[in-house]
């Protein structure tokens, strides 16, 4: 009974601890792969914030982000685009980009800042990922993205 008991809790405590997007069964996920200046594809997998609620509360109240995870902002027309670090644990980098899926821009963003990051230009999407990643990677403004739809909530019904 003490043996079932302690293998339960520990089950319970490491699905509670899973803030990654594998962890949420209603999420989806694509991979992107970015090219970078040398033409290298580097991949990393994306939650989608497709709805209204997905967008509004993005990445905030997440302890960590893993460094081969980032979260993919769709909207349905170009627009001006502004987002902002409210409630955000994690210092995370933004690139927004066009109907092309080219980057026009990216931005380094501060845990907890509320001020506003916007394009400057009409964009189609927007991508978070850990502060520093796009430069690590060597992906810069013109680096052109490409997605592998995958819906895992429908391998996980």
């Amino acid at each position: 009974m003490i043996k079932h008991f302690k293998h339960t809790a520990m089950m319970i405590m490491l699905v509670m601890n899973m803030d990654s997007a594998w962890a949420q069964a209603k999420t989806k996920i694509w991979t992107i792969s970015f090219e970078n200046i040398k033409k290298e594809n580097k991949q990393i997998y994306c939650e989608v914030a497709e709805s209204e609620e997905e967008k509004r509360r993005g990445l905030m109240f997440r302890d960590k982000l893993p460094n081969d995870e980032c979260m993919i902002f769709l909207y349905d027309t170009p627009i001006m685009l502004s987002f902002w670090m409210k409630n955000t644990y994690i210092p995370l980098s933004i690139a927004f980009l066009n109907e092309n899926l080219q980057i026009m821009e990216i931005f380094d963003m501060k845990a907890f800042d509320e001020n506003i990051i916007s394009s400057t230009t009409p964009g189609m999407y927007a991508i978070e990922v850990n502060r520093g990643w796009f430069k690590k990677n060597m992906v810069y403004q013109g680096s052109k993205i490409k997605i592998t739809k995958l819906d895992l909530r429908k391998k996980q019904e």
